[in-house]
């Protein structure tokens, strides 16, 4: 699925580069095919999918969001399968900015502190990675154990990124409609047949 593509970064060889931008953490909402019939703006991305980047390196440019990349996917190794089991879906990334309908950065995390390490930059971006990536594990169960495992409307992409955005103490936009709060059953329809 095309809109899923993401050029793959090798985290341990990443410099931090703007120490302003370390710790950001974005809201991705990715252009879709699917958007439901309203006069709302944040009702039209209901039926796009979203997930969340935390810029472990400050490497975020104009055109870019580079970082660690944490959402939910329906798990369709199959391109004919009409599966809906969702699967976890975490990796280091850079996203263009033009493939989103929307980039919205919700806050800041502190970077960890790795006083064996001050002199390694690099190194400090690869582990605050690889704890990234125990935290989604841990949150991706809860959520999964709570839920199910089947995509619907308490289950999906939103959800999950709001989830997410909860966890890290940071505040969802006001203007943002999470899939599932708003018009559930529709949600159900359009989330699970998006291109």
């Amino acid at each position: 699925n095309e809109r899923m593509e993401d050029e793959y970064i090798e985290p341990s060889a990443i410099l931090s580069t703007d120490q302003e931008k370390v710790g950001a953490v974005y809201l991705l909402i990715w252009k879709s095919c699917n958007s439901l019939p309203s006069s709302s703006p944040s009702s039209l991305l209901l039926g796009s999918h979203m997930g969340v980047v935390i810029d472990v390196s400050g490497d975020s440019t104009e055109e870019h969001i580079k970082g660690f990349l944490m959402h939910i996917v329906i798990d369709r190794q199959n391109p004919n399968s009409t599966s809906t089991t969702v699967t976890r879906s975490r990796r280091f990334a850079k996203r263009s900015r033009d493939r989103m309908s929307s980039v919205i950065r919700v806050g800041t995390l502190v970077q960890p502190i790795h006083p064996q390490y001050p002199a390694h930059p690099g190194l400090l971006c690869h582990l605050w990675t690889e704890e990234l990536r125990i935290t989604y594990d841990q949150i991706y169960q809860e959520f999964i154990n709570e839920r199910g495992n089947e995509w619907n409307s308490q289950c999906n992409c939103h959800q999950f990124s709001k989830r997410l955005i909860d966890r890290f103490e940071l505040e969802w936009p006001a203007h943002i409609s999470v899939a599932g709060n708003v018009a559930p059953m529709f949600v159900d329809i359009v989330m699970t047949t998006s291109c």
